[in-house]
């Protein structure tokens, strides 16, 4: 997965937008677009920067199988979402 950082100017207003693969990355933008819309460019700039470094940790943690819920609870044996479906088809 590659991600990188574009410029595009709305309104005479420069502003950073995320892309994958030439296509814009949809939930970051519009955060981007709404909430920090008002603020620089290098703002901007930093905030997409830690989006990427999460987007690719993430990836990197599904690609190796990392199972998120048994490493915040390595006590139980299967995660509480298998525990309330099971509890909702029995009942």
């Amino acid at each position: 997965m590659s991600y990188s950082i574009c410029e595009i100017v709305v309104n005479a207003a420069r502003q950073k937008i995320l892309v994958q693969a030439h296509i814009p990355v949809y939930y970051q933008n519009l955060y981007i677009t709404r909430e920090m819309g008002k603020r620089s460019p290098n703002t901007q700039q930093t905030f997409l920067s830690h989006v990427i470094a999460l987007l690719e940790f993430l990836w990197q943690c599904g690609s190796n199988s990392l199972d998120i819920t048994q490493a915040a609870h390595p006590q139980d044996s299967t995660s509480a979402c298998f525990n309330i479906s099971s509890t909702a088809s029995g009942a």
